[in-house]
């Protein structure tokens, strides 16, 4: 009996990571465990019992490392995660079994570096999926603007770029931006970001979520997902300040993220009742949650289109 091949994957995060990187790689693993034997090399979750080792879920193998899951808003303690992260998957990497094709995502940015030196060890092909352009990312929203760093970063994400037998982006702007780092166009392929719409589908705006929450009658404009430095959602908690006089109307904001905290703060100073805040919602009332806003809003902030699609 043939054996099936062995796909070896490296992202920081993955089941039952609430992050929308974790939630698209588990979809895609899961799918793949039909015809490929899954390895995930993952890393340690904030606010989520994952212990490190190797667990098995829905068919596919996880190993998740012992690197450091200290707070992210402070960007100190995100590269202390990023670097025990791409220390430990490196070893784990090299200890795994020989795989037929390596597919690395963006979390890090600089994973695929390490997908690279592995898949040169066993002289086996390398994907990559960017879910972010990096270090453009950074210098765009203010977060990086060391010279030095941002060079380093740049010629490392370049480097696997140029590396990769197959690299994904997940929009044509990306594909462009890619390309310019020095991504082959005889090896890029855009393939947009998914969702199970057998799972996921509108359900009556009158359901058991929105009476919960008591927004029945309520119009609700909505931001489900993650509160980052990418989402602008700035605009929309001061929009709200030039709505005080529509009483029905709410701004619903469900998700976390780096940014959460400042974004409850500004709501606090600027006085805006008509802002809420709810956390990530499980995704067997997810459909009804989306199906209770009225307008969904979809922020992106200045001079980052094809550098990052927001999630």
């Amino acid at each position: 009996m043939t054996r099936k091949p062995r796909l070896l994957v490296f992202n920081q995060y993955y089941w039952p990571g609430i992050e929308a990187t974790a939630r698209l790689l588990a979809d895609l693993c899961e799918g793949l465990s039909a015809d490929y034997d899954v390895t995930v090399v993952t890393g340690l979750l904030r606010e989520i019992d994952a212990p490190p080792g190797t667990t098995q879920h829905n068919g596919v193998r996880i190993v998740r490392v012992r690197s450091s899951a200290f707070d992210r808003r402070r960007l100190l303690f995100r590269g202390l995660n990023y670097f025990s992260y791409l220390v430990q998957s490196l070893r784990v990497g090299f200890a795994q079994k020989r795989p037929d094709v390596i597919l690395c995502m963006t979390d890090p940015p600089v994973i695929g570096n390490v997908g690279s030196v592995v898949a040169r060890r066993f002289r086996v092909p390398l994907v990559v999926v960017s879910q972010d352009v990096f270090p453009e990312v950074a210098l765009e929203l203010g977060r990086l603007e060391n010279p030095v760093a941002l060079k380093l970063l740049g010629a490392a994400v370049s480097a696997y770029l140029k590396r990769a037998d197959r690299v994904v982006a997940i929009g044509d702007t990306m594909a462009k931006r890619l390309q310019q780092k020095g991504a082959s166009p005889r090896r890029l392929r855009v393939i947009p970001n998914w969702v199970d719409v057998g799972a996921l589908t509108p359900v009556e705006r009158d359901n058991d979520w929105a009476r919960a929450h008591g927004l029945r009658n309520r119009f609700v404009i909505m931001h489900s997902g993650n509160v980052g430095h990418a989402q602008n959602l700035d605009l929309l908690v001061r929009s709200a300040t030039f709505l005080r006089d529509l009483e029905d109307l709410v701004v619903v904001i469900i998700g976390s993220g780096a940014r959460a905290h400042e974004i409850h703060a500004l709501a606090d100073v600027l006085d805006v009742e008509r802002v809420r805040f709810l956390p990530y919602q499980p995704r067997d009332v997810l459909a009804s949650a989306l199906s209770t806003g009225d307008v969904h809003f979809v922020g992106l902030a200045a001079g980052l289109a094809g550098y990052v699609v927001p999630s």
